[in-house]
Parts: C-alpha cells; sequence; structure tokens
C-alpha cells in the first residue's frame, strides 16, 4: 500500500450479529462469533496503531426475507457462512444436524406457515493511511 493509501472494511461486530435468527436459534452460533468478532473500537485502535485515520465508520442494516421456513432452513443448511463449519468442528456433524433441527422446530413455531425475515448489521470502515 502506498503511503496515503485507504483500506475499506466491511466487518461484522459482537453486537451486530447477535440479533440475527441464526444467533438466537442455533446453539453455540452466537458463542463462535462474539468470540471471534472484536468490537469495532478495539478494531479501529488496532488500525490506529499502525498507522490508519478513520475517515469514515457506516453502521449498515440488512435484512432478507424467505418465503418459508422451510426455505430459510434449505439456506442454513448449505452451510453459507464459515460460522457453520466451527461450530461443525465443536460439535461434530451430528451435533450440527441436531442443532439445525431444533433451530427449523423453534421457527417452526414462530413463524407458522409465513415468511421468515432475518437481518442484522455490518460495520463499513473506511480508513486512510498517513
Amino acid at each position: 500500500m502506498t503511503d496515503k493509501g485507504h483500506l475499506v472494511v466491511l466487518t461484522f461486530s459482537p453486537d451486530g450479529v447477535n440479533g440475527t435468527l441464526l444467533h438466537q436459534y442455533i446453539d453455540g452460533f452466537n458463542d463462535i462469533d462474539q468470540a471471534r468478532y472484536i468490537p469495532i473500537d478495539d478494531l479501529l485502535d488496532i488500525f490506529a496503531h499502525e498507522g490508519f485515520v478513520l475517515e469514515s465508520r457506516s453502521d449498515i442494516e440488512y435484512e432478507r426475507e424467505y418465503s418459508s421456513v422451510a426455505d430459510f432452513m434449505k439456506f442454513l443448511r448449505s452451510k453459507p457462512f464459515s460460522t457453520f463449519y466451527l461450530l461443525e468442528e465443536e460439535i461434530g456433524s451430528d451435533g450440527l444436524d441436531q442443532a439445525l433441527d431444533r433451530c427449523e422446530s423453534s421457527l417452526q413455531e414462530r413463524f407458522g406457515a409465513g415468511a421468515v425475515n432475518n437481518g442484522g448489521r455490518v460495520t463499513l470502515l473506511i480508513l486512510r493511511n498517513g
């Protein structure tokens, strides 16, 4: 990177992930993400120590609607996030399958035959070097 380059970071933070359905209904999911995502202020301190200055910070809310619990579970069973693999390492394939089954049951109780909305928040940081 040049002396005056920019760095763009899009990341989750502990307070941004804990509201998603995955974190609410899949046993162990929240614990893993809380341990691996550091608070944004701590991340900014690390960058500042390396000579980066914050130019812009935006918290971005996102939401995705699934037509049904079955549609959402199909997405989850494809293991779309690395957290699924980390959880599988901890509890095994059978344990992950059981956690997803419990999640599906809980979501059926909550949403019935209706659509499922899942959302959360990411943080966009734009930093300048120098």
